[in-house]
């Protein structure tokens, strides 16, 4: 199973946890001073803003980063969301929806995570005890994105999108699998788990009048590289250990990866 359709909780008042996630959205759209030619980029048209570790795309070590939102308004703009009830709400349920359906895939998130802030201290994570190492907030407040794959994410893992704001998920806000020929309705309060660097995927633009953001979940794969490889960076370890030694462990990284992703027979409920 490469991905799953998790949708929304059976709670009755989601709809106010959406709505009210939505409207922190919008504030921080207000709020958010996007730099000058950041609001156009491979993935769409919207200024985005980005909190969490990373590793990769020119990082020398771990670091705890907010890309976009680098000057010191933006950062508490950000922090706000982060703080926001609604928000942290939705964190918790995906976290929980991911460590149900992949169990495995989640412990090795959540492992990679614990050996990552155990050795670096100041490291700060978007959700405390969640085990996604980024988030970005797309602030629309029309989110509509390019055909694209995220390159830099871990490619056998999954990163959790969230759409958010009030449209009619009938005609518009779609999800689209190229890859896999598939065009997926996606309402606003649902979450929708892939692999983003392996599938290209867009979205279908909404109604005139109509608002939506997204709340994406994910983990960069040089992290995970980055603690198999002993803390070290591939180019390091392969200049100390040798280039047989280096792709063993490229060979491991991507069989337990495969490994750790749920099986269908996983999701089937034992005969009475």
């Amino acid at each position: 199973v490469i991905g799953i359709l998790i949708g929304r909780p059976r709670s009755e008042n989601w709809n106010k946890v959406q709505a009210g996630a939505s409207r922190a959205m919008a504030r921080a759209a207000e709020e958010y001073k996007c730099p000058p030619g950041t609001d156009s980029h491979r993935r769409g048209d919207y200024p985005l803003g980005i909190v969490g570790v990373s590793y990769g795309g020119g990082h020398k070590a771990s670091a705890s980063f907010s890309l976009l939102a680098v000057s010191f308004h933006n950062g508490p703009v950000l922090n706000t969301l982060l703080e926001n009830s609604n928000i942290k709400r939705i964190a918790g349920f995906t976290n929980r929806a991911f460590s149900l359906t992949a169990p495995r895939l989640h412990a090795y998130y959540r492992s990679t995570m614990d050996r990552l802030c155990q050795r670096y201290k100041t490291l700060c994570v978007p959700f405390d005890k969640r085990v996604w190492a980024c988030t970005c907030f797309n602030f629309g407040p029309q989110v509509h994105t390019n055909i694209h794959t995220d390159h830099l994410n871990k490619a056998s893992g999954w990163c959790a999108i969230t759409a958010l704001g009030n449209f009619d998920s009938e005609r518009g806000g779609h999800l689209v699998l190229w890859d896999l020929g598939l065009v997926i309705e996606f309402p606003a309060g649902t979450t929708i788990m892939i692999p983003s660097a392996l599938l290209r995927h867009s979205n279908l633009p909404v109604r005139d009048g109509e608002t939506r953001y997204s709340v994406v979940q994910w983990s960069a794969g040089g992290l995970f590289h980055w603690i198999d490889f002993g803390f070290h960076s591939v180019k390091s370890f392969e200049a100390s250990c040798g280039k047989r030694a280096t792709g063993s462990i490229h060979r491991a990284h991507w069989k337990v990866g495969m490994s750790l992703l749920p099986k269908l027979r996983d999701f089937r409920v034992p005969a009475a």
